[in-house]
């Protein structure tokens, strides 16, 4: 389990951990909390793609909270 939850790591920290897991750094995680990250439409896309490119195996729970600004997440989704 990762909980990356309350920490302000937005867009870039969301998309750098898109990156690890692109590369290959998570085969076994199996939760991702991600609730009041900060991250917007950059962050959200970033990790789609990752799940997309089935870079986190096991994954079972992904928590991504709800954003806190109207529209955040609308363009993306």
């Amino acid at each position: 389990m990762l909980v990356l939850a309350e920490n302000a790591i937005g867009d870039s920290g969301v998309v750098a951990l898109a990156a690890a897991a692109t590369a290959g750094a998570f085969p076994c995680l199996t939760r991702l909390l991600l609730g009041n990250t900060l991250f917007r439409d950059a962050g959200l896309l970033a990790l789609v793609a990752a799940l997309d490119a089935g870079s986190l195996p096991a994954l079972r729970v992904l928590d991504l909270g709800k954003p806190k600004q109207q529209g955040v997440w609308s363009e993306a989704v």
